[in-house]
């Protein structure tokens, strides 16, 4: 029985959650945690790292070092890698191009997990617990997208995309953009507070402001 070949269009602890839960999920349903077969994209400073997920791929496929732009995030090279690996399924970036699919969530819910301001308004409109912030306030109705009763589909109104429950209005009142909106924002949560860049990953523009006169200081770095 031939096995469905899976291209793992990225790094890291992405590629090895990917690989854990399909191999998890295939041995739940199939009784056989090999019923897939991993093919993994593999740029130069992943395999000087000795990387965990390369070391969990059934084939490793060589694509170019540097920025991501380069390989994980270059969607032509991550076309012509399924192509020439004949692989069924490409995980982590949606392909129109017919018959390989797309395993993951739509461009949409990626939209709204990778903007931090976005994200954290959906989580406290959705009822779940955050951390006091600058956008503590805003509330945004969730209904459409996280109902899933099928019954009631015909009354519903059509569902709306993530992108459009938050105005951008509401967008703008969560961000602080001056001193003075950050000064007021912290004074209202209480010391210590943890200034962050809306953008930018990996605990870069993080600071800690610990009394109010560090907030000015700090929100310029």
């Amino acid at each position: 029985m031939s096995r469905c070949q899976i291209l793992v269009a990225n790094n890291g602890i992405a590629a090895v959650k990917c690989m854990r839960s399909i191999r998890s999920w295939a041995y739940a349903t199939f009784r056989n945690a090999e019923a897939f077969f991993f093919v993994c994209m593999a740029s130069p400073e992943d395999i000087q790292a000795n990387a965990e997920y390369i070391k969990m791929a059934n084939k490793m496929v060589m694509v170019p070092g540097g920025s991501n732009l380069n390989n994980y995030a270059n969607v032509e090279l991550i076309f012509q890698t399924a192509v020439a690996n004949h692989v069924d399924t490409k995980g982590d970036y949606i392909s129109h191009q017919k018959p390989r699919r797309h395993l993951g969530p739509d461009h949409d819910a990626m939209w709204a997990l990778g903007d931090k301001i976005a994200s954290t308004i959906l989580a406290q409109s959705a009822g779940i617990p955050t951390v006091p912030w600058s956008g503590s306030h805003i509330v945004v109705n969730t209904e459409d997208v996280f109902s899933s009763d099928p019954s009631d589909s015909e009354s519903r109104p059509p569902r709306r995309s993530v992108s459009e429950l938050i105005s951008p209005e509401d967008y703008e009142k969560a961000c602080v953009s001056t001193v003075e909106q950050c000064q007021a924002a912290c004074n209202k949560i209480g010391y210590p507070v943890m200034i962050k860049a809306s953008e930018g990953g990996g605990g870069k523009g993080i600071r800690r402001a610990t009394h109010s006169t560090e907030v000015a200081g700090l929100f310029t770095q």
